[in-house]
């Protein structure tokens, strides 16, 4: 009775019946068999949370593509003066080779660190991917006025804090708060102003939606809303 409780658990750990032989006639013990088991059942875990991060990158992009609509510049079919003249201002910025480039070098420096890690990684895809929807996020949030300190600005800034702990690999999420409220968003913000503020300005305009707050971009927001963290 005992040796058949036996198999009956082994076959539910996925043994297979040439093992379950070996075992019963004392060719391999219960420990070696297990032992064998567990290695692969780990490596079983690790493809999973692999594919894991893959499909929940996947998700996370349809989620934030709303988010980045304001974006594109969309040209009505019966367009006014003023968006007429803001779309041919704007095909004019974006021809600008230094313009390409320096909005290039942008993105490049807010991603570096993924960037650094591999991005063909699928954990790195999956920060990737969760940073942009973020920062989206916040965006949508500054212009839209909500407070830092609702309860949709703590659950953006509670995961902005446990992103950013898991990109430099610190564990200690107070002490990662405490790094992002001491730093200062004012050289970014400036930055971002200068190089992106008349394209959304502009696009906005294309677009019929309002204008875009200038002076309160996704960083602004974000970190107003990590220091208002309970």
């Amino acid at each position: 009775m005992a040796a058949l409780e036996l198999v009956r658990t082994l076959r539910d750990l996925g043994a297979g019946l040439d093992e379950i032989r070996r075992l019963l006639a004392e060719e391999i013990t219960v420990r070696d068999l297990a032992a064998a088991h567990l290695a692969l059942v780990e490596r079983q875990l690790g493809r999973l949370r692999t594919r894991r991060a893959g499909l929940r990158a996947v998700v996370r992009q349809e989620e934030f593509v709303d988010h980045l609509r304001p974006w594109r510049p969309l040209l009505p079919e019966d367009p006014t003066g003023e968006q007429l003249d803001a779309w041919i201002e704007l095909a004019d910025m974006v021809r600008d080779a230094g313009f390409r480039r320096a909005v290039r070098d942008y993105f490049g420096e807010t991603f570096a660190d993924a960037a650094d890690h591999g991005r063909d990684d699928p954990s790195t895809q999956a920060q990737i991917a969760e940073q942009v929807e973020l920062l989206a996020r916040a965006r949508a949030a500054a212009e839209a006025g909500v407070p830092v300190d609702s309860r949709e600005a703590r659950q953006v800034a509670t995961r902005w804090v446990a992103l950013t702990a898991s990109r430099c690999g610190e564990r200690d999420l107070t002490e990662v708060r405490r790094q992002i409220v001491a730093a200062d968003p004012g050289p970014q913000v400036a930055r971002h102003v200068a190089l992106l503020g008349r394209y959304h300005a502009l696009t906005a305009t294309i677009n019929g939606t309002p204008q875009p707050v200038v002076h309160a971009p996704a960083s602004t927001w974000l970190y107003a809303a990590v220091a208002a963290l309970p």
